[in-house]
């Protein structure tokens, strides 16, 4: 059982809506530092020296999809303060 089933609806949603308020703001930070380290790998042009393929191949998408989950945190923070489960 969670923590949060014991206390009453408004609380609860209230405490889940503030779990996914701070999963935003880490994938936003992770999506910050992620598109840092892809630019530098640009702007490098830095190869991977097992695959023989730029690093920023694989490093790109990082932002992207941190984005992608921050944006999805803040929408079910959102639903959870509407009301919704």
């Amino acid at each position: 059982m969670a923590l949060t089933e014991l206390l009453p609806s408004p609380l609860r949603r209230a405490f889940v809506a503030l779990g996914f308020a701070l999963t935003a703001l880490l994938f936003l930070v992770l999506a910050l530092l992620a598109w840092g380290q892809a630019r530098d790998d640009l702007a490098l042009q830095a190869i991977s020296p097992a695959l023989g393929i730029p690093n920023a191949f694989y490093t790109l998408p990082t932002p992207l999809l941190a984005l992608l989950v921050a944006f999805r945190a803040l929408e079910r923070a959102l639903g959870t303060l509407r009301g919704g489960a």
